[in-house]
């Protein structure tokens, strides 16, 4: 979170500090949002080290015909690793394994200002909404 490009993350940074403000969003996590420790996807380059991570969550409650509502609940690039192509990486492999566990659509969203996040979502077959959205099926 200290390095985002959301201008809300950098604010509760400022405030907090790192640690605690990226320990308050994760808390967050386990009130009315479902997710198992393999859901977490990560990002490595060539040598092996982590440059990013997703949080592809289910909402608590949300499910609909038998299918749940999802979202991207934190997505994460380090910024010597941005324009790579690991963002892609990350939203393809996330909305594939949500689409195994059964949703109906995945919401998230980004900061108004962070173009490079609006164009990995439009790759990615998301469509701009209040918030992003991806429709399956």
């Amino acid at each position: 979170m200290a390095d985002s490009l959301d201008a809300c993350d950098r604010r509760e940074v400022a405030r907090d500090g790192a640690e605690a403000a990226a320990a308050n969003f994760l808390a967050m996590a386990d009130r009315g949002f479902h997710h198992a420790p393999g859901w977490w996807q990560y990002a490595h380059d060539a040598a092996g080290d982590l440059v990013g991570f997703l949080l592809p969550t289910v909402f608590t409650g949300s499910a609909r015909g038998g299918l749940q509502e999802s979202t991207l609940f934190y997505i994460g690039v380090l910024p010597g690793h941005r324009g790579q192509g690991h963002i892609v990486d990350l939203l393809i492999r996330s909305t594939e394994l949500l689409e195994q566990v059964g949703v109906w659509r995945i919401l998230s969203d980004t900061d108004i200002d962070n173009h490079p996040m609006i164009a990995a979502f439009r790759r990615c077959g998301y469509v701009a909404q209040e918030p992003w959205e991806r429709p399956l099926g």
